[in-house]
């Protein structure tokens, strides 16, 4: 595919609270311009960059790549001036834990979008994909044309990635045939939220350090139940002897820490599983308008 590159820019200005400050290149440095890029066909970077010398400190990245109809990788890299370099499996939690919040509704919507292109191949008159134009897949394939209304002028990046993707349609190898059997296939059914956010499956099976962090939580766990055993052996074998050793103050603090530390050690485990069900969308969804200060209460 030729280079497309679509770019949205947002200003975003931080208040000077010093009253007295005349100096209007510093006023101009406090305005950041918020730009999104996507470039042709999976790459998608965002940053804020000075207006003036065009830097910036941080900068995400995202690659959606597909692995088959219906199916993709996400990955991602961040480039960032700090003091130190977060830890990948800390950075891996994070980015799960937003990933969930949207997968399951693309997994929702994706069978519409999908039925909808089959049924623009169908009503294009034209069967031959080698044959369709760009102009004509252009004025023919329109399925998201349909489907999506955007609230917001500002969500320029969506309509224009929209467009990009019905425009291409018609040039993805192979999409015509591989459409037909996945609508015959699936016959309208979707996936159960626990399979399709199953992180241990799609994300901790294939990646070196979340399994090290799961392995070495378990050993964690495995060595506090050990050791809280072993004094309660002491305690059953020396009897009174023990007691006042066992029952100090020392002793409970010693239990409560181990408590503690199985009990972070489970929590962090689990975040490489499945984890966001219903009652983690809800109350998401209570904070939309925390956010977003135009959108209506939500009542679950």
């Amino acid at each position: 595919a030729d280079l497309i590159i679509i770019k949205t820019r947002r200003n975003i200005y931080t208040l000077n609270n010093n009253k007295n400050s005349n100096n209007d290149s510093k006023n101009k440095e406090a305005i950041k311009k918020a730009i999104t890029t996507f470039q042709a066909p999976t790459l998608v970077h965002v940053c804020r960059r000075d207006p003036l010398t065009n830097a910036t400190t941080f900068l995400n990245a995202f690659w959606i790549t597909p692995t088959g109809t219906g199916r993709s990788r996400f990955m991602s890299a961040a480039i960032a001036k700090a003091p130190f370099a977060m830890p990948r499996w800390l950075t891996h939690v994070l980015l799960n834990n937003f990933l969930d919040q949207d997968t399951f509704l693309l997994a929702t919507a994706q069978r519409h979008v999908l039925e909808a292109e089959a049924k623009a191949f169908a009503t294009s008159g034209d069967h031959d994909d080698d044959k369709m134009t760009t102009t004509t897949a252009e004025r023919q394939l329109r399925p998201r044309q349909s489907l999506y209304v955007y609230r917001s002028p500002t969500e320029r990046i969506q309509t224009r990635l929209a467009r990009f993707f019905d425009v291409t349609l018609s040039k993805v190898p192979n999409r015509r045939s591989a459409l037909q059997r996945y609508v015959a296939e699936n016959n309208g059914g979707v996936r159960s939220r626990e399979e399709v956010l199953d992180r241990y499956s799609q994300h901790t099976a294939v990646c070196s350090d979340s399994r090290d962090v799961v392995r070495n939580c378990g050993a964690v766990k495995t060595l506090v139940t050990i050791i809280g055993a072993a004094l309660v052996g002491v305690k059953t074998v020396l009897g009174r002897r023990a007691a006042s050793v066992l029952t100090n103050r020392r002793m409970a603090v010693v239990f409560g820490l181990g408590a503690l530390v199985y009990w972070a050690a489970e929590k962090l485990k689990r975040e490489f599983y499945f984890k966001y069900t219903d009652k983690h969308r809800d109350k998401d969804l209570l904070k939309m308008v925390e956010v977003w200060s135009d959108m209506p209460e939500c009542r679950l």
